[in-house]
């Protein structure tokens, strides 16, 4: 069993409330068998000063009057203690945890605040979250994050709240769809910005969109305008972008000898449902109008695609990004630039087209097959935003030799849009030697004396909100 840290000292707690900064210390962990308990508390903040500590069963967070609560402030919130810092500013304090049946698991959230006329609100400063987890045990392995950095924690997460760790900041990257084989085509491509109807399936392979193994959320996709074309003002009344993953990556490689491609085969099939065999089906990312204004011209000369659900990208997998455009009035005058990959063959394809005509109109979402394809690579401009953090454990010893894991408690603030995945392995040896694959489930590590987690942070890539962890806890016999 991990040996807790002790909670904050009063002279430390002393020298925290001479700076004015409300903080707040609770028990990480209390086990529930063997009757009533109770965890102690410690608050730190300026003497004198009238102050609060709530609690309650949701970790928030919630805005309220500019300052941060890692509180829900649902119906269950109920103030723990109320008073008046001493002159020393600092309190202990302990309250009661009943035995009830099904309480093992409980998180308890709290906070302390301080009414202080000058603070930025004029009415009161709130002190960092903190949490008491209410587990079975008999025993557990507790992660207070303390002070991750110090105590071997490895990863991207953040470290920037005393005693938690929080999902890293999100990272954006731009890039555009060029392969140095391809050969620029002098003409424009109206395709799919066409009047008649259209399904098209463009394929990228994984290095076509600079990926590195990472998962990231597709954000914006922007097409090139043709120099020659100069972008004009145009609207499709039923225009819709679904991207999704493929298996198929093709080759456009040449033989020497015959400037034949090498696998011709290799590229995009006629059966538009084929091409994602394997993968989830592509998902709608924009379904409705759109509105071609020459005045969201970007940098560069690319215009955005629309986009109301960002795609998330494998960081593994080749790109596909599907267009079905339903016949409209427009004036369908708009093209953009495109490479060829392959000059003497139009295989492999890395698109394939099923258009309509001003005769025969096309429905796309009742076409299943493409007519023909080419390996002309659309030059797009692609955003990818990095949304995933992670903070991976050192080793921890849970002091057994054949520990039976049950399953594990976190304390968190999600703000909406985020989430945390606890993932988890196992290892015989204090070094991880000869140690498990991860697992969502904490069974992996059954049997084995040492345990490691991994947290993955996932922000919220409109808002900028990113996750907080508190404590994890994982019991066991």
């Amino acid at each position: 069993m991990k040996t807790l840290p002790p909670l904050v000292c009063a002279s430390t707690l002393l020298a925290v409330a001479v700076a004015q900064t409300p903080q707040l210390r609770m028990d990480p962990a209390i086990a529930t068998i063997g009757g009533p308990a109770n965890a102690t508390f410690d608050v730190a903040a300026s003497p004198n000063s009238p102050f609060a500590v709530f609690l309650d069963l949701s970790g928030g967070p919630v805005d309220l009057f500019g300052q941060r609560f890692y509180l829900g402030l649902s119906a269950n919130l109920a103030p723990m203690h109320t008073g008046l810092m001493p002159a020393a500013g600092a309190y202990a304090g302990s309250f009661a945890v009943p035995f009830l049946p099904g309480i093992a698991g409980v998180v308890l959230y709290g906070q302390a605040v301080v009414l202080d006329g000058t603070a930025s609100n004029a009415l009161f400063h709130v002190s960092g979250g903190a949490s008491t987890t209410l587990h079975a045990g008999p025993n557990a392995i507790v992660e207070a994050f303390d002070n991750p950095v110090a105590n071997g924690f490895t990863g991207t997460f953040a470290s920037d709240i005393a005693g938690h760790v929080r999902g890293g900041p999100i990272t954006t990257r731009v890039h555009r769809t060029i392969d140095p084989a391809g050969i620029f085509f002098s003409f424009p491509i109206a395709t799919p910005l066409v009047a008649f109807g259209l399904r098209q399936q463009l394929v990228y392979r994984p290095q076509d969109v600079g990926a590195v193994g990472v998962p990231e959320l597709l954000t914006a996709v922007r097409w090139h305008v043709h120099p020659a074309w100069p972008v004009t003002p145009d609207v499709h009344s039923q225009f819709e972008l679904r991207i999704g993953h493929s298996t198929i990556a093709p080759n456009y490689a040449v033989d020497p000898w015959s400037a034949l491609p090498v696998a011709p085969l290799s590229g995009l099939g006629l059966s538009f449902a084929a091409n994602s065999a394997g993968k989830p089906l592509p998902q709608v990312a924009f379904s409705g109008a759109y509105v071609i204004d020459p005045a969201a011209l970007l940098p560069g000369d690319y215009m955005p695609y629309p986009i109301a659900n960002p795609f998330p990208y494998d960081g593994v997998s080749s790109l596909l990004l599907e267009f079905r455009v339903s016949p409209s009035t427009a004036s369908a005058s708009n093209g953009g630039v495109v490479h060829l990959m392959v000059q003497s063959d139009a295989h492999p394809f890395g698109r394939v087209i099923a258009a309509g005509t001003a005769t025969n109109f096309l429905v796309p979402g009742a076409t299943a097959n493409a007519t023909t394809g080419d390996n002309a690579m659309h030059d797009l401009e692609l955003v990818f935003a990095r949304v995933e953090t992670n903070c991976v454990s050192p080793w921890l010893d849970s002091a057994r030799l054949a520990p039976d894991y049950q399953a594990p408690i976190v304390a968190q603030s999600l703000p909406p849009g985020t989430s945390v995945v606890a993932e988890f392995r196992g290892s015989a040896s204090a070094n991880g030697a000869g140690a498990t694959g991860w697992s969502t489930s904490q069974d992996v590590a059954d049997g084995m004396r040492y345990l490691q987690f991994r947290l993955v942070l996932r922000a919220n890539s409109l808002t900028g909100e990113r996750p907080v962890v508190d404590t994890l806890v994982v019991p066991h016999q």
